[in-house]
């Protein structure tokens, strides 16, 4: 059964204001008032010095199940949002993996999910290392470096630097992989299609594409993710009430206050701890949070946890892990 050996996560020192965020981002005075009012966010780490190769190897060296261990590691998998991270000479997934000693490692990347890509991957290394050596393990990292200047989430969230860094193994004693749900929106297509046509250039492809499905998120945003953590906890067996915590992706409070609602579950129990000081760090949220609430002591040997996220375009996915 797939798990997780160890998650560590890689939390710049740097942080930033939301006004000094939306000084550097052109976000409008609606839009800053409306994160630090409403949505819960006070500040975003930072490292704008650090590359994409940077910021993975920045989580990855954190690991301590890794030192000794390079040659266990079969894959090393690079979870992400958006396709396009470097030109067609660069290669840095692969300079990572040769900077942490992965010499046989094969190493690529998960996109197709966007923000929801970490969870892919995380089920992906699971079925790859079933036709390994049972010592085999895949190294499966997340963090980000947007393509264009100037991007973030419109009255929804700002994106921060963090990192975060997961041994995986085919079977282990604990944080062991019960479930795994993902649902598409059918209109993922058509929105991505509005996105291209308004847009002259790569930059405002990017940055329309967002605002345009978080309008079309509006509609639907929570009724798919209490569906997709229904399916999750159903097919683990399981019921809600028995899942000690979920880890969610640092959006903003208030869409969790609406989800735990129809959940009629406690928003106590939604680790939102980081959410307001690191923002929204792509597909690593998840893994972030699940740090905290091991250190916080929330999670003890054999409670149930979910771990949900959602990526732009109409992706939402749900695991179900017992720890």
């Amino acid at each position: 059964m797939t798990s997780l050996a160890e998650v560590v996560c890689h939390i710049p020192e740097t942080a930033e204001t939301v006004q000094e965020a939306g000084d550097r981002l052109r976000i409008s005075a609606f839009d800053r008032r409306l994160f630090e009012k409403f949505l819960g966010l006070r500040e975003i780490r930072v490292a704008p010095d650090r590359t994409y190769s940077d910021r993975l190897v920045d989580a990855a060296q954190r690991l301590q199940g890794l030192p000794g261990k390079e040659d266990r590691v079969r894959y090393f998998i690079a979870a992400r949002t958006f396709r396009d991270a470097a030109t067609a000479s660069e290669a840095p997934v692969h300079a990572a993996a040769d900077r942490l000693g992965l010499r046989n490692a094969v190493a690529f990347s998960v996109t197709e999910h966007a923000c929801a890509s970490g969870l892919l991957a995380l089920w992906t290394a699971g079925w790859l290392l079933r036709d390994e050596d049972p010592d085999a393990m895949a190294l499966l990292v997340t963090g980000e470096l947007a393509p264009v200047e100037g991007f973030y989430l419109p009255q929804t969230a700002i994106m921060g630097d963090s990192s975060a860094a997961c041994l995986i193994t085919a079977d282990g004693p604990s944080d062991q992989l019960l479930s795994y749900a993902f649902r598409m929106s059918p209109g993922i297509d058509e929105i991505l299609k509005m996105a291209v046509m308004h847009s002259p250039d790569m930059g405002d492809v990017v940055t329309n594409y967002s605002s345009v499905s978080l309008n079309e998120f509006k509609k639907f945003y929570t009724e798919k993710v209490v569906d997709v953590v229904q399916e999750a906890i159903d097919d683990a067996g399981v019921t809600l009430d028995q899942c000690a915590l979920i880890l969610p992706q640092n959006i903003n409070r208030i869409s969790w206050v609406r989800i735990c609602r129809r959940l009629n579950y406690p928003v106590e129990l939604v680790m939102l701890d980081y959410m307001p000081v690191t923002g929204h760090c792509y597909a690593a949220d998840g893994f972030i949070n699940y740090t905290e609430a091991v250190r916080q002591g929330r999670l003890r040997p054999g409670d149930y946890y979910l771990v949900v996220s959602v990526g732009m375009g109409g992706g939402f996915a749900a695991m179900v892990l017992r720890h």
